[in-house]
């Protein structure tokens, strides 16, 4: 046995010797003690092996964008500041001792009436939302609520590639600015809106102005057919980040700061996907029917106690997000309406916050109670996906119906506008 061992010496010394190498990258790697400051993981990357992971994805119908999703590799380290100063205008609570939850409540939302369509008459709501979120730094989501130290690294991906920068100058002579999330792709889509809402004939008194969000694209016959459409409608803004499904976050960090940046004098922001049919007769009668909540404040369809997907489309990892729901409220983001005095206070608070790369959560749920926005909840007057429920109400209450939107494909949009302009005699 001796004699085994001792012919085998070298290879028992180069194996204690790798074993020693390992041990110490290990150490290096992974130091046993703990930080008090949230780092986001190095090379966070959105894609890739996520994607091979993911079974039973969930159906999209707003969604045209391609299916692969494109890997995105963020900054090795964000630093974040360890404990912010302030949250939402209020000293950050500590947790105390007897280790009971402390929390940070915004303004609560004033009663207000709404109607509810129904089928033979119209009832009243009052609605009382709380907007408070959870400040408890033990909670997973918690990184989300402090601020980056730099802001810088979102900028590369912020810039404005092609836009006619004049489009939105007298944007104080429209009664509201529509930024439409459209894919590259979606023409036809564009096309619709364009015919609908671009037309001062169709949505009169109502005066809009209509702007397509888009991102980068890799073919190049494609970039040159948006080029042309560009110059043709003036209404195209590109930005300089990827087009895809997980960079909408991107996308609607370069809108809001577009928009504050060349829309001086806004009166209102529509921010909508573009597959939305909307009524513009209820939902600016809605909107200025709002007098005593018209700054501060984000209208939307909205969703309370989210459930955070392990599975799917809208997968997240425990590292993410370790809660089975979101603890606090969020707008479905395929349409919101936002007061003027949010734009420039959110998109500066966007560049600010930690990436998330679901768009609706980032914008209508972190950055949104960051900078201490009112909702005003509309999940009752919205159709979503239900077409029938948009068009029965129409042809049953006519403008009794008070229903705001559906998602709706192009080839639906005239019709449904024949239904509700016809309404309008009723």
């Amino acid at each position: 046995m001796f004699r085994k061992l001792y012919r085998s010496r070298r290879l028992l010394i180069s194996l204690g010797i790798a074993m020693l190498i390992a041990f110490h990258l290990t150490s290096f790697f992974y130091p046993s003690h703990t930080h008090s400051v949230y780092i986001i993981a190095p090379s966070m990357e959105l894609g890739g092996n996520q994607q091979a992971n993911r079974t039973n994805p969930v159906s999209d119908p707003q969604s045209n964008y391609d299916s692969k999703v494109e890997t995105i590799k963020m900054p090795k380290t964000l630093n974040i500041l360890t404990i912010p100063s302030k949250l939402q205008g209020k000293e950050l609570p500590k947790t105390n001792t007897s280790g009971t939850k402390n929390l940070v409540k915004p303004k609560l939302l004033n009663d207000y009436t709404v109607s509810r369509p129904t089928q033979d008459k119209k009832t009243q709501k009052t609605i009382k939302l709380l907007t408070h979120i959870e400040v408890n730094r033990t909670r997973s989501y918690y990184k989300y609520l402090i601020n980056l130290t730099d802001s810088s690294t979102y900028e590369k991906y912020l810039q404005t590639v092609m836009a006619n920068d004049s489009s939105c100058q007298n944007a104080s002579s429209y009664d509201a600015i529509m930024a439409v999330h459209s894919a590259p792709n979606n023409v036809a889509k564009r096309d619709m809106f364009r015919w609908l809402y671009s037309d001062y004939q169709k949505t009169s008194p109502y005066k809009i102005k209509v702007l397509f969000f888009i991102g980068l694209v890799k073919s190049p016959s494609l970039q040159s057919q948006l080029t042309n459409e560009s110059l043709t409608f003036g209404d195209l803004v590109q930005g300089s980040f990827l087009d895809a499904y997980k960079n909408l976050t991107y996308k609607a960090m370069f809108s809001y700061k577009w928009i504050d940046k060349h829309c001086s004098g806004l009166k209102l922001l529509i921010r909508s996907d573009d597959d939305v049919f909307m009524d513009v007769h209820n939902l600016f009668s809605h909107w200025r029917g709002l007098d005593d909540v018209t700054n501060n404040t984000i209208t939307c369809d909205i969703v309370q106690n989210d459930i955070v997907w392990r599975t799917g489309k809208w997968l997240l990892k425990t590292s993410e997000i370790a809660e089975d729901t979101f603890p606090f409220p969020h707008c479905r983001g395929y349409l919101a309406l936002v007061t003027p005095d949010l734009v420039s206070r959110m998109g500066e608070t966007m560049r600010l916050t930690p990436f998330f790369w679901i768009d609706d959560v980032f914008v209508y749920g972190f950055v949104a109670q960051k900078v201490g926005a009112t909702y005003v909840s509309v999940d009752n007057r919205m159709a979503r996906w239900n077409e029938s429920k948009f068009t029965t109400c129409f042809e049953k209450l006519g403008r009794k119906c008070s229903l705001l939107s559906v998602l709706a494909k192009p080839d639906q949009f005239k019709y449904l506008f024949s239904l509700t302009r016809n309404s309008t005699a009723t």
